[in-house]
């Protein structure tokens, strides 16, 4: 199963660790001192609501956080019963 998180980006639900209210992340976060080794990918010019942390494909060592401007709770709903195929936590 795949998960569109705005734009044009679909990621499959198996790689998906986290997704969390843009709101919540530490400014260390964006700062690279909490993880190490990823890639902020900031998906449109409008007003970032979610975070979606990935595995980045091909790879559990490198992180992508995906800056959504779909909300932690419509994110969500798009999920329905597959919120067991998170390996993380999942925080609207």
């Amino acid at each position: 199963m795949y998960l569109h998180i705005g734009g044009e980006i679909e990621i499959s639900v198996k790689r998906i660790i986290s997704i969390v209210d843009v709101q919540i992340l530490d400014q260390s976060l964006y700062d690279g001192e909490t993880i190490k080794n990823y890639t902020i990918e900031k998906i449109s010019n409008d007003s970032q609501k979610s975070a979606v942390i990935a595995y980045s494909e091909g790879s559990r060592q490198h992180f992508t956080l995906y800056l959504s401007p779909i909300s932690t709770a419509s994110l969500k709903k798009r999920l329905g019963n597959k919120l067991t195929c998170l390996k993380g936590s999942f925080v609207s």
